[in-house]
């Protein structure tokens, strides 16, 4: 359950959600049979606990009329220690009952109003399903009007007006200094981000009608530190894929992931073992681990938020024209801080303070004055420094 929720972000975008369902029904039969047996534990405690109770009454009452048969207390006396008795007995019996069912009623309190206070994910209901077509290549295939979007309690907008097109086969680049609003676009786009102003239209429909299930079937998203599951390689590459794959599915995945060499000569190959969150792996090794699991899903649109930064110049070139080719006439967003990252898109767009303050080809945005010169600037100072 902890694991599924550090990872809820990748459950939601690869539509994962019944298969999480069934794990969790799984341990919750666990937890049920657990239940099962601390009831009858607790049962025979009680009997054991009557039966003392039983025998100390009958003890205290032998003792009363023996002290009685002997003068020593009066038959009224043996009255009075067997209602003492019983009325000390009485609510000791039950205080450690109610203790426990005071505990847990507390905590299920304290898990339904937390339940209570979450946002709808509106994507999750089949009711509001719209049928996508095939979208034709002359309209724009995502549409983003006056999109302006801030947090709950926050004034300030995270992002302001934005305007953009993207068309079929389009390679995108965004650009911007960190927090100036690029991975939040992303979100919106993707649904994990609700509230926000302005209208955003994906293959001819409005995204507030789509499901997740179409969503997570057009689009393909790996973020910057995708989570990994518990489990082995493979599972983990086809986890989210909705369909029976085949070996050699996944291993052209993972050589056009660039990871071809390194599982099979040092992690254990395709059944080697991964830890939760994949802490036995490297950052490059778990974003190329994400990206081959997006090459088995085979989406229209391809979502990278700083997916190689992870990677040295090499092998984030490498992977790059290895996707760029298989990709080729697929829709590709790319969020990158290592501009040379986007040198072969069609446009780019430079967001800053969650504006887009310019937009166009690489080689132009690199001779015009402006943020995206300034930032080409620094990299470059960087790196002769």
């Amino acid at each position: 359950m902890v694991e599924m929720l550090g990872g809820i972000e990748t459950v939601r975008v690869l539509n994962t959600v019944q298969e999480e369902v069934d794990k969790i029904g799984k341990v919750a039969e666990d937890l049920r049979q657990k239940e099962i047996r601390h009831h009858i534990y607790m049962a025979l405690y009680d009997a054991g606990k009557y039966l003392n109770e039983g025998f100390f009454y009958i003890l205290v009452i032998s003792l009363s009329i023996l002290l009685s048969a002997y003068g020593t207390i009066s038959r009224g006396d043996i009255l009075v220690y067997s209602i003492l008795f019983l009325s000390i007995t009485g609510p000791l019996r039950e205080i450690h009952r109610i203790l426990d069912q005071a505990h847990e009623s507390s905590i299920q309190v304290n898990d339904l109003y937390n339940l209570l206070e979450q946002k709808n994910d509106s994507s999750f209901f089949s009711e509001s399903s719209v049928i996508i077509n095939k979208q034709r290549k002359d309209n724009p295939v995502l549409s983003i009007n006056k999109l302006s979007f801030s947090y709950p309690g926050k004034e300030k907008y995270i992002l302001d007006n934005i305007d953009l097109e993207i068309n079929p086969g389009e390679k995108i680049g965004i650009a911007g200094a960190s927090g100036c609003g690029k991975t939040t676009l992303v979100k919106i786009i993707l649904k994990l981000v609700h509230g926000y102003s302005g209208s955003i239209y994906l293959f001819g429909k409005n995204l507030k009608e789509l499901t997740r299930e179409e969503i997570a079937e057009k689009i393909a998203y790996v973020p910057q530190k995708p989570y990994i599951f518990s489990g082995t390689i493979e599972e983990n590459i086809v986890y989210g894929s909705n369909r029976s794959v085949q070996e050699k599915e996944v291993i052209k995945a993972i050589k056009l992931a660039g990871l071809y060499e390194e599982i099979m000569d040092v992690l254990g190959g395709l059944d080697g073992n991964v830890t939760e969150n994949g802490n036995n792996l490297s950052g490059g090794q778990r974003q190329r681990l994400a990206i081959a699991r997006l090459v088995l899903k085979s989406p229209e649109i391809l979502i990278f938020d700083e997916a190689t930064s992870a990677l040295d110049n090499r092998n984030e070139a490498l992977i790059q024209k290895n996707i760029e080719d298989y990709f080729k006439n697929k829709i590709m967003i790319t969020v990158a801080h290592r501009l040379t990252t986007l040198i072969n898109t069609d446009r780019i767009y430079v967001f800053d303070k969650g504006m887009i303050m310019q937009a166009g080809k690489f080689d132009c945005l690199a001779e015009q004055k402006g943020l995206f010169q300034n930032f080409l600037k620094q990299k470059t100072d960087v790196i002769t420094t």
